[in-house]
C-alpha cells in the first residue's frame, strides 16, 4: 500500500480522487494493493 498524510481538506478531496481512502485511527490516508493492481493492469 501506499500511505500519506494529507495536510488540509484540499489535499484530503486530492487523493481520495485517486482512490485512497482514510484510516479509521489517525489522519492518514493509504491507497490498497487491490486499487494499485488495477491501475497497473489497465497500463
Amino acid at each position: 500500500m501506499i500511505t500519506v498524510d494529507p495536510i488540509d481538506e484540499r489535499a484530503k478531496k486530492f487523493y481520495a480522487g485517486y482512490g485512497f481512502v482514510p484510516l479509521s485511527d489517525s489522519a492518514k490516508m493509504i491507497l490498497p494493493m487491490k486499487t494499485i493492481a488495477d491501475l497497473v493492469e489497465t497500463l
